[in-house]
């Protein structure tokens, strides 16, 4: 069967010194991208939407120490030669750190998928503005899936320079993007066309 993931990941770190009281709230990193993902699966199944192919939701553990989870399931899904058409990565959604919506990172992603995704923002979010960034290292999960093999594409909340300062601190809290949702709900538009549009009837990417 042939399949896509979407993911984000669970697990949320405070860098420094840590002890048992130390909080990591994990807001934005990345309570906020699976919340936009848990967005998707409410409005599809709240229309009854059938895929033809699978579509697969995924919150990983262990993204903070290593993108350990999203590696495991990756190397499983290709030693099983599983048929995965795209990887859709949300981590950090939340906070609109530059003047455009949505940055799609072109680094540790597969091109054409990338092309995809930025089809589907001018088809069907018109007012939305795409810039285009790079991690320079592998910085999420959709790094597990490419060293797979697999197309991955990684939509961001901001430039990478202009990201939430707040990560990784015990100040990562909704209070930091205006206690609302707003950005968050660009990042459940875009990942809800590309699980019709792909779960239906979209292209077959090569990672290559």
């Amino acid at each position: 069967k042939q399949m896509l993931v979407l993911g984000a990941h669970l697990d949320s770190i405070v860098s420094g010194k840590v002890t048992d009281s130390t909080r990591a709230p994990g807001a934005d990193d990345d309570a906020s991208g699976v919340a936009s993902l848990t967005e998707v699966i409410r409005v599809l199944l709240g229309s009854g939407y059938q895929p033809r192919r699978t579509v697969e939701f995924m919150a990983y553990s262990a993204e903070e120490v290593g993108l350990r989870g999203s590696q495991a399931i990756a190397q499983q899904y290709k030693r099983q030669r599983q048929q995965v058409v795209g990887v859709l990565q949300l981590d950090m959604t939340a906070f609109q750190g530059s003047a455009q919506d949505i940055f799609i990172f072109t680094d540790y992603t597969n091109a054409a998928q990338n092309t995809f995704l930025a089809n589907l923002a001018t088809a069907y979010l018109p007012e939305l503005t795409v810039g285009y960034d790079r991690c320079g290292y592998g910085c999420s999960d959709h790094a597990s899936w490419t060293a797979a093999g697999f197309a991955a594409s990684f939509p961001f909340e901001a430039a990478f320079a202009d990201d939430n300062k707040a990560i990784h601190t015990a100040n990562d809290t909704p209070a930091t993007f205006g206690n609302q949702a707003l950005h968050a709900a660009k990042f459940s538009k875009l990942a809800l066309a590309y699980a019709v549009e792909l779960g239906t009837d979209g292209p077959t990417l090569s990672a290559r």
